[in-house]
């Protein structure tokens, strides 16, 4: 009796698919996409950063997580482009940076740089400095908490 080869092929082949699938599942479901060819400027020079976008395609992109280096350690901000409550606005991620990786998933509960507050509590007073917030075609533009304008441009 000759012994048949091709339940191993089908198994292989289910495992690469099962594989496949659950990488586009991943992907479907990432919320940022590192953008490797960003440029970042403070004050018209260039300096050290990653920018995360929420869409793969430029056209598509409505929130940006841009880190940059203040004073010798990392720091984040979560920029909206377009705002469901109003326009553009910036917020600071205080002790939160975004890791280094080609995409990440944006966590759901307790999100960072996002502060939520109780109906009764008030905010706190912002320590930022007015953001001065600047919208252009693939540019984005932001006053930062040391009190530098940054660029972005993708």
């Amino acid at each position: 009796m000759k012994c048949v080869k091709w339940p191993r092929k089908a198994a292989l082949i289910g495992f690469v698919t099962v594989a496949v699938l659950s990488v586009f599942a991943l992907l479907w479901r990432v919320n940022f996409f590192l953008i490797p060819f960003a440029s970042l400027k403070e004050d018209g020079l260039s300096c050290v950063g990653y920018v995360y976008a929420n869409s793969y395609r430029p056209s598509r992109v409505t929130h940006l997580l841009v880190t940059r280096e203040e004073s010798g350690q990392k720091y984040s901000y979560l920029a909206y482009l377009e705002g469901d409550h109003g326009g553009p606005a910036v917020m600071d991620c205080d002790d939160w940076t975004a890791p280094r990786a080609p995409f990440f998933m944006f966590p759901h509960v307790n999100p960072p740089c996002i502060h939520w507050y109780a109906a009764e509590e008030s905010p706190p007073e912002p320590k930022t400095p007015q953001r001065n917030v600047k919208v252009g075609e693939q540019s984005f533009e932001f006053t930062a908490n040391d009190g530098k304008r940054v660029s972005v441009r993708w």
